[in-house]
């Protein structure tokens, strides 16, 4: 599988104190990679921030989406990661929190329906 990566004005940016940062801030501020993925079957996310970090893989296949991957916060009293979202029909993806210094945390969820759109933030 290749790792695709995207930015695009109106899906990007970083939740960082629960301030959305605008793509260019959000490059400007850190090296941040892609942090949201389009409702896009077949992506594949890595991102890294200061704090934290992420991956995740969107799948679809017979009608169904699948969103696996982890999460994870690299420093103390510096908030947790999570990554959120919606699913592409507008339901809700849920929220996968992690605290240092728990491991990282698996998720694997899946919805009826083509895509999603997730998010990564520390909070």
């Amino acid at each position: 599988m290749t790792k695709k990566r995207c930015f695009t004005a109106l899906t990007a940016g970083v939740v960082i104190g629960g301030a959305l940062l605008s793509p260019g801030a959000a490059a400007a501020e850190s090296a941040v990679d892609v942090i949201t993925a389009r409702p896009a079957c077949g992506d594949v996310k890595d991102v890294s921030y200061r704090t934290g970090e992420a991956h995740w893989t969107i799948t679809c296949t017979g009608g169904w989406t699948r969103v696996n991957g982890w999460v994870k916060d690299k420093l103390p009293f510096l908030g947790c990661a999570e990554v959120y979202g919606t699913w592409a029909d507008g339901a809700d993806f849920g929220t996968v929190k992690t605290c240092w210094p728990e491991g990282p945390k698996q998720f694997n969820k899946s919805h009826r329906g083509m895509g999603a759109q997730i998010f990564f933030r520390v909070v």
